[in-house]
């Protein structure tokens, strides 16, 4: 596993612990600080 995979599987990680507590896409988005385009791709 290369570090950009393991990067995105933590990433993939995060959004969905964060969705998971209902936060809505612009919390998350503020929460990581990633574009918000990323947010629906997880």
């Amino acid at each position: 596993m290369t570090k950009m995979d393991l990067n995105n599987w933590i990433m993939y990680y995060e959004i969905k612990k964060l969705a998971r507590l209902c936060s809505s896409k612009a919390k998350i988005v503020r929460h990581l600080v990633i574009d918000a385009r990323k947010v629906p791709k997880y």
